[in-house]
């Protein structure tokens, strides 16, 4: 399902402000400033030479902050954190690095094995979810075999089965048409919808039953009262709060 341009905007507000998103940035900033600032010098006890230089350290170190930005975003954030450490290696081994097809090597080391902690993690990261939505799904059937079970009235059952389904599905409305064998047509057995949802249908259908002169009434005293009160700044304020925390999972 594609985003709409402020779904992703939030989303990328939502990440730009996140803990591990700069915690990206300091470790690709620090890990940049040592490869590019230091000396070309090996560690005198290495046995396998130029694999151990300082500046292949720092390059293998780069595999951290693609490690945490797939933990944090996912198979995407890796991907980019990747390609960024790659761009930001190769300058060196171009015109720094006095061997540049070590340097070449060595990059391309650290971006295969960067890939491989990638797919790792994100290959984890699904089996997860998708253990985390069988247990979901299997908790939402043994409810409803419960309710089932417990209970004879049609309808209390309905209910109490669509609310487990919408549990289980995070939805925020759900219905259940029965079937008529004799007329053959559906009709309505049971619904579930949020309470806002609830709220702004029984306003709208009484609008629409009132005379016009009772409308026109209704809308002045309305008028009155948010010149007064300022109450429908309070109510726009309250429905924002209570949408940004179902997107943060808060509610």
């Amino acid at each position: 399902m594609e985003l709409s341009p402020l779904s992703r905007q939030h989303q990328r507000k939502k990440i730009a402000t996140s803990l591990p998103f700069w915690a990206v940035v300091a470790l690709l900033t620090i890990t940049t400033l040592l490869h590019y600032l230091t000396p070309q010098t090996r560690l005198l006890l290495s046995p396998l030479g130029v694999f151990l230089s300082r500046h292949a350290i720092e390059r293998v170190i780069f595999v951290l902050p693609m490690a945490i930005a797939t933990f944090a975003f996912r198979q995407r954030g890796g991907l980019i954190t990747l390609a960024l450490a790659v761009l930001i290696m190769l300058p060196r081994a171009i015109w720094i690095s006095p061997r540049p097809a070590d340097a070449f090597v060595e990059i391309a080391t650290a971006a295969v094995v960067g890939f491989f902690v990638i797919w790792m993690i994100e290959a984890q990261a699904r089996e997860k979810a998708l253990h985390q939505e069988a247990i979901s799904r299997l908790s939402a059937i043994n409810a409803v075999s419960t309710i089932v079970t417990r209970s004879l009235e049609l309808k209390q059952i309905l209910n109490a089965a669509l609310g487990k389904v919408l549990e289980a599905t995070d939805a925020e409305a759900g219905m259940i048409f029965r079937l008529d064998r004799q007329s053959q047509e559906l009709a309505l057995a049971a619904h579930l919808f949020s309470p806002f949802f609830l709220v702004a249908l029984i306003l709208f259908t009484i609008i629409g039953f009132l005379p016009y002169h009772s409308y026109d009434k209704m809308v002045q005293w309305i008028f009155r009262m948010e010149k007064n009160t300022g109450i429908s700044a309070f109510l726009l304020l309250g429905i924002l709060f209570y949408w940004m925390a179902r997107l943060l999972h808060v509610l």
